[in-house]
């Protein structure tokens, strides 16, 4: 038999297909692990499962997994090219989604590991710190700027900047929307500074995150985001793949003789594209062949195209450095070092507590903050 799963948040819509594609039966259960498991138990021996990925399928998956079950994740934008309809329920697409599975056309989906997938949350919680600081931040300098306020200064918000920030002169309604945009500003990077600590903990017992700490531009952070990412490397059989799924390779159009090349897809994991591209603005500033090919490239092609080539090449030695198992082979000793000493500095800051009570700390914080404004 073959079984396709609609999960939602409350409902899921299963139809099970026979060998010749008919429809044996179409069930509807409640999105709860006790309803799936005696769902499961009445299905027949050796049944195959298919589910779309989303973030409750990814439980879902997980759990029928434990139950010893052969199910797989089907990727959602590879199915609607397969399938290509324009009517759109749930009926239809787990019907689809068996189809596919019992074609053997089911395009499949990578699901991390429980314990990796908490690192990849962990990781991306850290990146959208990064963004919410960078909005807070806009947030000021606008508040500043509505009130004729100008601070000359590289940073206004390092020491100096700060106190200026403070000391400026405000009606009360401006001063309470500064105070409150601090202090979210002093939580998030508080916040950033745990997280950090935590990940440099983690960093330090992992032979894979030193290996690409040896490349130019990547410290322990962005290497636990590039591994994360990725997942499991031997997914990949060669570096063209690993590009491909980064999103740093170029859009093809080909009919007949005619092949045409447009600009990179995008449709791999934003935040590998995204921490690709920041290592790569740093690689090239060090001496060697990241700089080489940044600057043969930026003449002929520009700045921008010239930095996403650099990020290919480096997704390239990345995949030769995991599948190898080998350092970089230009590794700077100094810059090295630098990178590690940075990270125990990390680990040295970070409290002696576990990451559940530093966790429940800032929930505390965020607690107190919100009774402050409220007050």
């Amino acid at each position: 038999m073959y079984v396709g799963i609609d999960a939602h948040k409350r409902e899921c819509h299963a139809t099970v297909l026979n060998e010749r594609g008919e429809v044996v039966s179409r069930t509807r259960f409640p999105t709860n692990l006790g309803a799936l498991t005696a769902w499961a138990r009445s299905l027949p021996a050796g049944s195959g499962l298919a589910l779309e990925a989303s973030t409750v399928a990814k439980r879902l998956y997980w759990h029928l997994k434990k139950l010893g079950l052969d199910v797989r994740m089907a990727h959602p934008l590879a199915v609607r090219r397969k399938v290509g309809l324009k009517k759109k329920t749930d009926a239809l697409d787990s019907f689809e989604l068996a189809d596919l599975l019992r074609m053997g056309r089911l395009p499949e989906s990578y699901v991390p590991a429980p314990g990796e997938n908490e690192r990849r949350q962990l990781l991306r919680f850290r990146i959208d710190l990064g963004r919410k600081i960078n909005v807070i931040k806009c947030q000021i300098h606008s508040l500043l700027t509505h009130n004729g306020i100008e601070i000359e200064l590289t940073d206004i918000f390092g020491v100096e900047g700060r106190r200026r920030i403070e000391a400026s002169k405000l009606s009360a309604t401006q001063q309470y929307l500064l105070d409150g945009l601090l202090a979210q500003l002093d939580l998030m990077h508080r916040q950033v500074d745990e997280v950090q600590g935590e990940l440099a903990r983690r960093a330090e017992t992992d032979p894979a995150v030193r290996r690409l700490m040896t490349m130019p531009g990547v410290d322990y952070y962005s290497a636990q985001v590039i591994l994360s990412e990725i997942g499991d490397i031997t997914r990949f059989p060669s570096s063209k793949h690993l590009a491909s799924y980064a999103g740093l390779v170029p859009r093809v159009m080909q009919s007949g003789a005619v092949c045409r090349t447009g600009h990179i897809h995008k449709e791999g994991p934003r935040a590998l594209r995204w921490i690709l591209t920041v290592c790569a603005h740093a690689a090239v500033k060090s001496p060697g062949k990241f700089q080489n090919l940044y600057r043969r490239l930026q003449r002929r092609i520009g700045t921008g195209k010239a930095i996403v080539a650099v990020a290919h090449r480096l997704v390239e030695v990345v995949f030769v450095l995991l599948t190898r198992g080998e350092s970089y082979s230009q590794e700077s000793r100094r810059n090295l070092s630098s990178k590690l000493w940075r990270m125990r500095s990390r680990i040295r800051a970070l409290p002696s507590v576990d990451l559940g009570v530093r966790l429940a700390r800032i929930e505390g914080r965020t607690s107190q903050w919100l009774r402050t404004v409220a007050e």
